[in-house]
């Protein structure tokens, strides 16, 4: 399981599905986590279920598992997915990403079809650059957002998940957690439901927050882009 986690090269079948090909983050396994593991999971869905994605509700669950695993380990920035640098060099998460998007684009593309030849409704976004709130939606959806929802989709819930039910049942978790919050908060979009699987794969691969953040703000602004397309040529 071990001897392909530091690997340059870009192992198409690792990213699309061999979870167990992503090399774990997360605390030591310990009864004490026990305690966290359930409040993570217990606030993650009572969020999905009722607070339905208040950026500030957001902020405060990422800070509180900050600081309780920060205690807990010791302040191990590296244990906790924190580190500023990825285990792989920044050429390699370069080609990942181009992957990923090709993914992502893919599976909406699919949907996108499926819907429209079926006759069955889809949600497409559709800005328009005239009004500011469009822009204030583009810079926060490509900063604030992707820290804020990372700290919570990926921080809060992989940390304790990694260590205690491992790397599949981790990604698991995560991207089913945020494919239906966002389904909930009113973005049922195909690229939500398949984001948060990718995303947490990074975490774990990588072993920094950075790189899901990253990539998460570059998908906002794919589809910032696009709304904005599609609003002037509504193709679909």
């Amino acid at each position: 399981m071990g001897e392909n986690f530091e690997s340059q090269r870009v192992d198409v079948r690792a990213i699309t599905g061999s979870a167990s090909q992503a090399t774990l983050v997360g605390l030591e396994r310990s009864r004490k986590f026990g305690f966290i593991l359930v409040a993570t999971i217990g606030v993650a869905t009572v969020y999905v279920g009722v607070i339905q994605g208040s950026t500030l509700i957001d902020a405060m669950l990422a800070g509180t598992a900050f600081l309780a695993y920060g205690f807990y380990s010791g302040w191990n920035w590296a244990q906790l997915g924190l580190r500023l640098k990825p285990r792989q060099d920044w050429q390699y998460w370069i080609k990942v990403t181009a992957i990923l998007g090709l993914i992502v684009g893919a599976v909406s593309g699919v949907v996108f079809g499926f819907c429209w030849a079926t006759g069955l409704p889809f949600y497409v976004p559709r800005f328009d650059p005239r009004i500011s709130e469009v822009w204030d939606w583009g810079v926060s959806g490509c900063t604030t957002v992707p820290v804020v929802e990372e700290g919570v989709f990926r921080f809060a819930l992989c940390v304790p998940l990694a260590r205690w039910l491992g790397a599949t049942q981790t990604i698991a978790i995560s991207g089913m957690v945020f494919a239906l919050a966002h389904f909930v908060g009113g973005n049922p979009g195909p690229d939500n439901f398949v984001a948060g699987y990718l995303l947490a794969w990074a975490f774990l691969k990588s072993g920094t927050l950075l790189v899901p953040i990253i990539l998460h703000g570059l998908g906002n602004l794919c589809v910032f882009i696009f709304g904005i397309v599609m609003y002037y040529y509504p193709i679909i």
